[in-house]
C-alpha cells in the first residue's frame, strides 16, 4: 500500500493537472474543502456521483462499569465514506 497523500501532494497535483501556480492551487482545495466540511455539517453529507459519498453519522453513547464505577458517554458524531461503483472498479483494476 502507498503512503497516504496529504494537501501538500493534492496541491501540486491540481496545479500540475490545471497549469497553474502553487498557490492558486492552494486556495482552490482550502475552498473545496470548506465547502465540502460546511455541507457535512449543514446537509449531512456530500455525494460525487460515481466516486464516494461522505454522510454524517452519530456513534450513540454508552454506559457500563468498571471496577463498580459506573460510567457514560456522549453521542458523538463524525463522518463516513461509501465508495461509489465508478471508483470502486478503479481501485480494483
Amino acid at each position: 500500500m502507498s503512503k497516504i497523500a496529504g494537501m501538500k501532494e493534492c496541491v501540486e497535483a491540481l496545479a500540475q493537472k490545471r497549469g497553474i501556480y502553487k498557490t492558486e492551487a492552494q486556495s482552490i482545495m482550502e475552498d473545496v474543502i470548506d465547502i465540502v466540511s460546511q455541507k457535512c455539517i449543514e446537509d449531512g453529507g456530500v455525494s460525487f456521483k460515481d466516486k464516494f459519498t461522505i454522510k454524517k453519522k452519530v456513534i450513540k453513547g454508552r454506559t457500563g462499569s468498571l471496577n463498580g464505577k459506573q460510567w457514560e458517554s456522549e453521542d458523538k458524531i463524525t463522518l463516513t465514506i461509501t465508495v461509489g461503483n465508478g471508483l470502486a472498479f478503479e481501485l480494483n483494476n
